[in-house]
Order: structure tokens, then sequence, then C-alpha cells
């Protein structure tokens, strides 16, 4: 295990280096960075395979369904599948979406600006005093809060719709039209899970914020993938790892949970958002993935399994895929 990850950790040592050497010309590095993500997803899923199994693996002791239920479960055909998965969701061997201390309370003003720190100290942490600031994608503008204490030059919020929240933030400027800021020249732009997350195509977002993007500025991108465990943004109601993934919409529905019809169900937003990227005026300086091993409950447990499979539509478990939490990338002008 500890040579796995010796050799995982590895890959993305190498693919940090590639990007501080790369250029607009550099298709031999990106090849390489393709063939590294490969390679890193062949090790992933070398225990997978070594430690895969044609049955359900047994159930801790704390668990509320014993070995013999699951076992019951698994052979008793007059249950559905969905009987079967929702009495496993049910019980603590399905993992939780996101660990309950780092739940974020959506009604908590302190908590939402707590979360709004920790992601800029996380994602940009640079010094913003007298630099112009964008929120592409800003919401209620709680970054945009925070950021206004950080003596910056200009401070903007953009999003499609207007929140109430606006009006209790000072020294800020939001927008809806986005011709109304698209003169503007700004040198940190924030684009924060909006990439996939939204009805416009990456193409346009990505044409929008070439516009308004200073010559030597950044612009931080935060990718959620949909493939991830919380990807479906369900957590709030059902905090349970890759329930979007495993349930049919239908099945959903039957659990009072509803996707968002505006996020993008990609499968692979690696290397989707790189070849976006290269079609653009932007290159990648940096590209970091947040990412947590899968529990080896999703991988052994064959209805679990069958149904993630289903969804991929690989012919390989999509290890590395399930593992991102989020991708994160710096973007500079060519």
């Amino acid at each position: 295990m500890y040579k796995k990850e010796k050799e995982i950790e590895i890959c993305f040592e190498r693919i940090r280096y590639i990007r501080k050497l790369i250029n607009e010309n550099s298709i031999l590095l990106e090849k390489e960075i393709d063939s590294l993500y490969e390679k890193i997803d062949d090790l992933l899923l070398l225990t997978e395979k070594k430690e895969e199994q044609d049955e359900f693996i047994p159930l801790p002791s704390h668990s509320k369904t014993s070995q013999e239920n699951q076992d019951y479960l698994l052979n008793n055909s007059e249950l559905t599948e969905f009987q079967k998965l929702n009495t496993l969701l049910n019980d603590s061997i399905w993992e939780n979406a996101i660990e309950l201390d780092l739940l974020c309370d959506p009604d908590s003003y302190q908590d939402l600006l707590k979360r709004s720190k920790n992601i800029f100290n996380t994602l940009i942490s640079e010094d913003m005093t007298n630099k112009s600031f964008l929120d592409f994608g800003c919401g209620e503008g709680y970054m945009n809060e925070i950021v206004s204490k950080m003596g910056c030059s200009k401070n903007i919020g953009y999003d499609v719709k207007e929140y109430h929240n606006w009006l209790n933030v000072h020294d800020v400027e939001f927008y809806t039209n986005f011709k109304e800021i698209e003169n503007n020249k700004f040198d940190i732009i924030l684009v924060h899970d909006v990439v996939y997350h939204s009805q416009e195509s990456v193409d346009s977002i990505l044409e929008k914020l070439n516009k308004v993007l200073n010559e030597d500025g950044k612009i931080f991108v935060r990718v959620h993938p949909f493939m991830s465990r919380h990807g479906g943004h369900l957590y709030n109601k059902m905090n349970k790892s890759y329930v979007h993934l495993i349930f049919t919409e239908e099945e959903l529905d039957g659990l009072g949970l509803k996707l968002d019809k505006s996020i993008v169900q990609e499968r692979y937003v690696i290397k989707s958002f790189r070849e976006h990227v290269a079609k653009s005026n932007f290159k990648i300086l940096e590209e970091d993935l947040q990412r947590q091993d899968v529990d080896r409950f999703f991988s052994s447990n064959i209805l679990v399994k069958k149904r993630i499979m289903d969804f991929w539509g690989g012919n390989k478990f999509p290890e590395l895929q399930l593992s991102l939490d989020f991708v994160d990338f710096v973007l500079v002008k060519k």
C-alpha cells in the first residue's frame, strides 16, 4: 500500500513540475500529463483488483445490518434493487459524503463566512493589497465580504441572479449583467463551483473571463466533479457518498431528493476542462487534485459497484474519478 501511494505521489509531483515548464506549444508535455493520469488510474485500481470479491464485504460490528441480512439482501429475489440499496443506505457501512464536523449550515452566517475564509486560504492565498478582485459566480457575496477587509482596490461580485444578502455587504459592487463589468480589468478572479455547474458552456465562461483579466492576472478555478462523493450537492438533505451516481433520478425522487439540472454530469472533468482551456486564450499554470481514498465498500459490494459502473459507462472501475473531491486550476493568459 505504501509503495503504491508513493508512486501515485511521484506522478502528481511530476504533473506539478510539468505545469511549471509548460507553454502554449507544449503538446508533448500535455501528452505526458495524460499518460501520468492513466498511470495514476491504474495504480489506484491495483488494490481494488487484488481484493475484488463477488460478494458483499463483511459489515463492521457496529453496523445495524448483520452479515446474514446482507447476504439475504443479495439473494432475495422478492426485493427490488432499490429496496436492497435503500437498506444499505441506512446502514453505517455507507460512508457520509462529508464529515459531520465539516458540514456547513446553509442558514448560518458564521458558517458561510468561515467556509469562504477557508476557500480563500486554500485556493487563492494571495496578498490582495491594491489588487482588483472579481468573484465570478459570487452567490450571496461572502467571499467578496472576506476580500473587502484585505485592502483590495476594486471588489466586484457577479452572478446570474441577485441575492438579498448583497444589501448587507459593504464596499462591494454586485452585478447580474456581465456587460456592465466587461470593460473592467481584474488582477485576481475566483471561479468557484461554477464550471460544470452552470447552464452556460465552459467555452463561453472562459471567453468572458478573457475579456476582464489583466495581462498578468490570475484566475483561480475550483471544479467540483460530478463523480465526487458529494458531486450531486445532496448532502444537506442526505449526507451519503455517491447517492447521485448509484440511484436513478426516479429513485432519488422516491427518497425526496432532486438533482440540480444546471449541474453537468461530466464523467472526466480533468481531461474535459484541460481541453476547453487548450482552445482558449489561457494556459494552466497550476493544477492540483484534492482527493481521498474511495472506501472499499463501493468497489466490493457487487450491487453498488454495478450501479456505479452503469453510470460510468467505462470498462474499468473509476477509482481516480471517485476519489476526487475538487480539482483546482490556476489560469493565466498565454
